[in-house]
Formats: structure tokens, sequence, C-alpha cells
């Protein structure tokens, strides 16, 4: 949010144009993608475009395993050599069930140009779905 540049004619609070993390740019762009796996696989749920951060402000991660079995679900962010970076959020089953989660990060996590977050899953018998909420900022 763009402000008055003369500090002399400030009231009250000064102007925000963006706190890194916490408040998005006036000229940023929201994003909500989302991905889901029925089996064994992994699944891209964002990719940064070039000349972009994306900021992750909050992610939710709906599961459902049908058999007993130790399975696990997560999303993780990685780099663009497919290198993992860090980890949004990990569900773990050992009996049949359903689990569903939504952590909110603050300031946001940062993802640089390149990027992608993504969604996997290790079982057959597991379904996930992902929903994940942020903004893009020029790098």
């Amino acid at each position: 949010m763009a402000g008055e540049p003369n500090e002399v004619v400030w009231r009250g609070v000064r102007p925000v144009s963006g706190i890194r993390g916490i408040w998005p740019a006036r000229d940023s762009v929201r994003v909500s993608p989302q991905g889901s796996v029925f089996a064994v696989g992994v699944t891209i749920i964002y990719t940064v475009p070039a000349g972009k951060l994306l900021f992750i402000s909050g992610v939710n991660l709906g599961t459902g395993l049908s058999a007993d079995a130790n399975v696990r679900a997560f999303v993780a962010v990685r780099n663009a050599a497919d290198v993992f970076q860090y980890g949004l959020i990990y569900h773990r089953f050992v009996k049949a069930g359903q689990l569903n989660s939504f952590p909110f990060f603050s300031p946001a996590l940062e993802a640089s140009a390149g990027w992608d977050a993504y969604l996997n899953s290790d079982s057959a018998n597991l379904s996930s779905t992902c929903y994940m909420f942020g903004w893009l900022e020029d790098a």
C-alpha cells in the first residue's frame, strides 16, 4: 500500500508499502493453487515464475487412507535443481482414516524463482489433496 511520500504531511501511522513476508506489496498477485495425488506419486502444486518471489502464507492438506498401513503424505518446497528446501506440512498414518490440517505461516515462507511446491504420497491406498495460499512479488 503506497502512502504519502512526504513525511511532513504524515498523520498517525507511517504508510506501509509491503512488509516482507507479512504484508503483500501493492503490486503483488495472490495465488491459490491446488494439487492431488491418489496413489504413489509426486505432483507439482506451483512453480514460481522467473523474476518473482512466492510468499506462502498457508497450506491445507487433506488425506485419507483406505487400509491400515505405515504411510505418509507431505507438502514441501524444492529448489530449481529439485533439491528439498523445507517442508510445509506432513501427515503420517498407521491406521486407516482421514486427516485435515491447515497451518498458517507468519511471516510467510519464501520460495525463489524456479522453485516448486509439491505434494508427495507414498501409498496406493492414500488419497491426498493440497491447497496452498500466498502471493507473488517482484524479486
